[in-house]
């Protein structure tokens, strides 16, 4: 019927404020990094939260923004010196992967979990420290930043 289904999330990880949290909520500077995209819904939703509750501007958490356009093969693509150009106007809102200048999502996915095979989404809560997905799950993003 037409309508956009999206799949179940396999990274749902949370903050925590326990102590020896494995994902402590209370974390260094730029510990925790969003993936995010303008075009998706779900992204922007997260983007939003971090945006309002002043982490980005806090230093707490960094934001890459995606192209808005999906390779089927690798999912979200990240602006890359490789297909950086002026002359492009979507790519003028997006960035570069800082941590580890990947080209698309996909390879993030892979870098958490080698074996990975299930669908690329955003957005996505990354742990610097873990090298690791902490969650794809937008509402739990939320909720956890809250």
């Amino acid at each position: 019927d037409g309508e956009f289904v999206r799949t179940p999330v396999v990274f749902r990880n949370k903050l925590s404020s326990e102590p020896n949290a494995k994902f402590p909520l209370v974390a260094k500077p730029r510990r925790y990094h969003l993936y995010s995209s303008h075009s998706c819904p779900w992204s922007q939703s997260a983007t939003l939260a971090v945006k309002l509750r002043g982490l980005e501007a806090s230093n707490h958490i960094g934001i890459t923004y995606a192209l808005p356009i999906r390779d089927d093969a690798y999912g979200w693509e990240f602006i890359t010196k490789d297909n950086n150009t002026d002359t492009d106007d979507d790519k003028k809102v997006c960035s570069p992967d800082p941590n580890y200048g990947m080209s698309h999502a996909a390879k993030l996915y892979l870098k958490a979990d080698p074996e990975y095979t299930g669908y690329v989404t955003l957005p996505i809560l990354w742990d610097t420290h873990h090298e690791t997905i902490v969650s794809n799950e937008s509402m739990d993003i939320i909720q956890m930043l809250n």
